[in-house]
């Protein structure tokens, strides 16, 4: 406690404290204690003041608790937002790396799927043969000869692998 004493009023004296408050305002009461003054009354004025004092605090420490919370949430959020961006673009690099691993020409594509298509073919008239259980003329045996011969041949080229 500071004493301070003035000069037009001598028998006088004032009491001055200072608190930092939440939005930094310096706040300064002054209480005017008379020589003579009781110290109940006194006491009862500190009294007052401190509660005050204490509820502002209180309020003011409930606030900073919320937006501390407010600011970890934020963060968090962020957090997992960047960790799924990261992990979205790790996902799309991997894409891009299988694509470029299975990546084949036109030509391959075309000889595949000529492949696919003359070998369908080809066991299309094998069953249509062995259901009818007749003998197929020399035309058309030579016919599928010449048919299974390509598909050996694009088979052989190691385009492809044997489950193809």
């Amino acid at each position: 406690m500071e004493y301070k004493q003035s000069s037009k009023m001598s028998p006088r004296k004032y009491v001055t404290f200072e608190m930092v408050e939440r939005n930094c305002k310096l706040r300064t009461l002054e209480l005017l204690i008379l020589k003579n003054d009781n110290k109940i009354a006194e006491c009862a004025i500190l009294a007052d003041f401190m509660k005050d004092i204490h509820e502002n605090w209180r309020d003011g420490f409930k606030d900073d608790q919320e937006e501390i919370v407010k600011l970890k949430e934020k963060k968090k959020y962020e957090k997992t937002r960047t960790k799924k961006y990261k992990n979205q673009c790790k996902q799309a690099r991997k894409e891009i790396r299988k694509a470029q691993t299975e990546l084949v020409t036109v030509d391959e594509m075309v000889t595949k799927l000529n492949y696919q298509v003359k070998l369908k073919e080809y066991n299309r008239i094998k069953r249509i043969n062995e259901r009818n259980k007749a003998e197929p003329d020399k035309e058309f045996k030579r016919e599928l000869t010449k048919i299974y011969q390509r598909c050996i041949k694009v088979r052989g080229n190691a385009l492809f692998y044997e489950n193809d």
